[in-house]
């Protein structure tokens, strides 16, 4: 298995920007249908979004694309470099 390099570097837009161009020109392809195994409960949490999103009616398929858009943004072409991503939950504001 590759180790994948994680850059935590500021310069790093230009390279997130062409990732992302990459990642939309990707979405605007024909769609083909495929067979995915993915766990239990992520296929869960895709069925209950999809019913949850009502009237927006999105479709598990659109939810795997944009994760998958989301990951390109992330790992770009093979080989490249691995974005480090974090997610820092915002505070809950007290009211006292």
């Amino acid at each position: 298995m590759q180790k994948t390099r994680n850059v935590k570097s500021q310069s790093t837009a230009p390279e997130l920007a062409n990732r992302l161009d990459l990642a939309k020109k990707l979405s605007d392809t024909p769609t083909v249908s495929v067979t995915l195994r993915i766990p239990r409960g992520l296929n869960d949490w895709l069925q209950e979004y999809s019913h949850l999103s009502y009237p927006e009616t999105l479709g598990k398929g659109q939810l795997v694309a944009e994760a998958i858009r989301m990951l390109v943004c992330k790992r770009g072409r093979a080989k490249a470099a691995n974005y480090e991503v974090t997610y820092t939950a915002p505070k809950e504001s007290r009211k006292r």
